[in-house]
């Protein structure tokens, strides 16, 4: 159960970051 948890944590961390990566990217394309 750690495990799996431990993976979704990395997962979610790694959306996280990607979805700031677009915004920035949509705001720099905006402008």
């Amino acid at each position: 159960m750690k495990g799996q948890n431990h993976v979704r944590q990395e997962k979610g961390i790694e959306y996280h970051s990607e979805s700031i990566v677009r915004q920035k990217d949509l705001t720099i394309s905006f402008f």
